[in-house]
């Protein structure tokens, strides 16, 4: 099926950041939008509106992208977890590494 997506040509100046992306017209870095983004960045410019047709095939399906999203985002919770844990593991090793000098310290001035 076909789609017709109707938003805005937008416009930026290239900063060394820009090198990676696909769309480089000169020294402009120039995107689409469903919306004038130009209202949320200040180094944006519209270029015009503009629209275009896509193909869509009649049998996509949603759910194999969903599930990879719910990966990536599964794959970040338990990055941030192993995180947590590991930044905690290390206070207690401080607690530990405290009350073991301690204890050194007694034995030696008894």
């Amino acid at each position: 099926m076909k789609v017709t997506l109707t938003g805005f040509l937008m416009a930026q100046k290239l900063t060394r950041y820009d090198y990676e992306q696909r769309c480089i017209v000169g020294d402009l870095n120039v995107t689409f939008s469903h919306y004038d983004s130009s209202i949320y960045n200040a180094d944006q410019v519209v270029i015009g509106p503009h629209s275009f047709e896509v193909e869509v095939p009649d049998d996509f399906d949603m759910r194999d992208g969903l599930v990879a999203n719910l990966q990536r985002e599964k794959r970040k919770a338990a990055a941030e977890y192993q995180a947590r844990i590991t930044e905690l593991d290390g206070q207690i090793g401080k607690y530990l590494a405290i009350e073991n000098a301690a204890e050194i310290r007694d034995v030696h001035h008894t």
